[in-house]
């Protein structure tokens, strides 16, 4: 399946996708139609809107910040019967220094392994410090009567991204699959990306180059990579992780395995 095939052509929605039609190492394929990712729904347009009708979305899982979340609702959601669940991934004081240190490093003309190690430690200290938050998405996906989900954030990279590869491991898609399947962003971003690219050029009178914003906006192998390192040399798998670090009951990630996979015949 191609990329092109993949992309949801939205006005205002730019990183739409389903995580499923992805086979596991047993041969099994994650079902498709059941959990879905994206960026912010906020701008979406009454076009974007009809579009979204067509998935018949139960329930919005939202992992913004509680600031993030109130600032930027998506008002055309509020007459719809979808469930909207707003869990924090991130505490408000964290993501707004986040935001900070990402400004700071889109003016620097230098430090780009700095950028990553900063992503680098973001990623952990959600894997690791939010593991309660964890488990309490995994719980509400693992439920069958909350599908179709998506699973939202600002961009739909790093939270929502690590959620999907968290649920994607734990159903034994090889590693090797799940790290394409995330770096499948900077596709799907590529036409937001393009814009404010253009918009931070003319604000910043040209002082931030085109490649370093792209540089500072796209999803890098190496960041996931690490973060699964970090979960395989404390937990081993990720489902031993699951459990271990975030206290998820056996029989919720039982649950949720056999709900979401086709079984290879």
């Amino acid at each position: 399946m191609s990329n092109k095939q993949l992309i949801q052509h939205f006005e205002k929605i730019y990183n739409f996708r389903d995580i499923g039609g992805v086979k596991t190492e047993q041969g099994s394929t994650i079902k498709k139609g059941v959990i879905y990712r994206s960026d912010k729904l906020s701008n979406m347009t009454p076009s974007d809107l009809e579009k979204l009708k067509k998935f018949k979305i139960k329930t919005i899982l939202d992992l913004r910040s509680e600031k993030e979340y109130n600032k930027n609702k998506p008002l055309l959601l509020s007459a719809e019967e979808i469930n909207s669940v707003n869990i924090p991934l991130l505490p408000i004081e964290t993501q707004d220094a986040n935001f900070r240190k990402f400004f700071s490093f889109l003016f620097r003309k230098t430090g780009a392994e700095d950028f990553k190690n900063f992503t680098r430690e973001y990623y952990h200290s959600i894997a690791f410090y939010q593991t309660p938050q964890i488990k309490k998405i995994l719980t509400l996906i693992s439920d069958d009567k909350n599908w179709p989900v998506l699973i939202n954030c600002s961009a739909g990279k790093d939270r929502t991204g690590i959620i999907a590869s968290i649920i994607q491991s734990l159903v034994q898609v090889p590693y090797q699959k799940v790290l394409e399947e995330y770096l499948l962003t900077n596709d799907y971003y590529k036409h937001r990306l393009d814009i404010f690219i253009k918009v931070m050029r003319w604000i910043t009178l040209f002082q931030v180059s085109p490649e370093r914003a792209e540089f500072i906006l796209k999803a890098h192998p190496e960041v996931l990579e690490q973060l699964y390192a970090n979960i395989k040399g404390r937990y081993g798998t990720v489902e031993t992780y699951l459990m271990e670090g975030c206290q998820l009951e056996v029989e919720i990630l039982d649950r949720l395995k056999q709900n979401l996979v086709h079984k290879s015949t």
